[in-house]
């Protein structure tokens, strides 16, 4: 009787827990400490909060940097305007005192 109840036992073992998972190898690493997984999510959380801080700071001195190019483009075409009319004033002085 003994017999036959250990027999269905292990039938009923081998049915619900196949050869191939009978043989699983046991872990091979250790198993991490409970607050390991706290700590990498607490320096995932403080990375990307300095990233968007990074990101905040680039994105204003971007426009920073757009706002002093247009400052200087300005001057520029200024200044140039200033060296044409001085040189065709030039011009027109010389070809003046030429003519008399």
């Amino acid at each position: 009787m003994e017999d036959d109840k250990r027999r269905r036992n292990t039938e009923a073992c081998a049915y619900l827990y196949p050869a191939p998972l009978l043989r699983l190898k046991p872990l091979t690493r250790p198993l991490l400490p409970p607050n390991v997984a706290a700590r990498f999510r607490a320096k995932k959380k403080n990375h990307t909060v300095n990233l968007t801080r990074t990101v905040s700071d680039l994105t204003s001195r971007v426009a920073e940097l757009e706002v002093e190019a247009n400052d200087l483009r300005r001057e520029q075409t200024w200044l140039r305007s200033l060296v044409v009319a001085r040189a065709q004033g030039r011009a027109a002085q010389a070809s003046g005192d030429g003519g008399g």
